[in-house]
Formats: C-alpha cells, sequence, structure tokens
C-alpha cells in the first residue's frame, strides 16, 4: 500500500512522540484517500489531537496511473500491460521550539495486470484511478491468425498426403 509506505516515512520525522496533531490537506479529487491516511497513522500508534504538540502536516498532491506498452503472453496467451502507481506529497513536522521539518516522498508499485481487467480495476468515478490504455500488440493482432490457420493447413496437407502414400 503506497499511501502505508508514504506514512512510514513520517516515524523518522515525528520521533518517538505518539501524540500528534494531524492536518491532513489534498486536492479534491483525492479526497477519498484522507480516511485511509487517518488509518494509517493510527495504526502505526499515533494518536490524534488536535491540542498543541507535535504537528504533522501531511499533503498529498498526486496520485495516478500509468501503462507501459502492452506485450502478449506467449503466442495463444493474453495480453499484459505494466502498470505503474504512483502516489507524490509532503510531510511537515512541527515542535514548539523548533524549526519544521519538510519532507517530500514518492510513493511507486509496479504490477502486471491484463488488457481485460482494466476496466474492472479502473473505477470511473475516481479520475486518478484512469489512464490511457496502449493499443494492442501487432503481433497478437496479425500473426497469431495466422500461425494459427498456417498450422492448420499445414496439418491437413500433411494429413492426406502421408494418408494417400
Amino acid at each position: 500500500n503506497l499511501i502505508a509506505r508514504s506514512v512510514v516515512k513520517t516515524d523518522s520525522l515525528i520521533g518517538a512522540d505518539k501524540q500528534i496533531n494531524l492536518t491532513l490537506t489534498t486536492s479534491q479529487s483525492l479526497e477519498i484517500l484522507k480516511p485511509d491516511i487517518f488509518k494509517e497513522f493510527i495504526d502505526r500508534g499515533k494518536i490524534i489531537i488536535r491540542d498543541e504538540g507535535t504537528a504533522v502536516s501531511y499533503t498529498l498532491i498526486s496520485a495516478e496511473v500509468k501503462y507501459g506498452s502492452s506485450f502478449s503472453d506467449g503466442i495463444f496467451g493474453g495480453i499484459l500491460i505494466q502498470r505503474e502507481i504512483v502516489i507524490r506529497g509532503n510531510l511537515t513536522v512541527s515542535r514548539t521550539g523548533f524549526v519544521p521539518r519538510p519532507s517530500e516522498f514518492t510513493e511507486t508499485a509496479l504490477d502486471t495486470i491484463e488488457l481485460e481487467d482494466i476496466s474492472s480495476i479502473e473505477n470511473k468515478s475516481i479520475p486518478f484511478t484512469q489512464a490511457p490504455i496502449p493499443s494492442r500488440p501487432l503481433l497478437s493482432t496479425f500473426w497469431e491468425p495466422i500461425i494459427v490457420v498456417g498450422t492448420l493447413i499445414g496439418s491437413v496437407i500433411l494429413l492426406f498426403t502421408v494418408r494417400s502414400k
């Protein structure tokens, strides 16, 4: 989880403080991620307060999905696409009597998915889950049917040639 990995980075900035005054800032399209961010801080043992003390400002700047070029999983396999998911943001920790310590983060996750699964993975109501989908590779749309038909024709010719002798 990319949000969890970004929250882990706050541990080195916060130190041993368990109680924090957490401020979250995101764009409107990323508001849906706020509960996950709060949950990750709580799961890491932080107690969120609204008093003075250690103030943590977590700003989620962007979240995006990018698709690489598509490739075939063997001659008769499905079409696969490498997907890259990236989140970027800033963390600032302020303590009474100390200068704020800003820190930027970029978290990336890579995986490979099937072309047919993209429509079920992307959420049409959440824009940052969508990206332009690359076209199918030429090999699968052109050469694979030719190979199949050629093999079939060759097999039929061999069958009747060997049988007639």
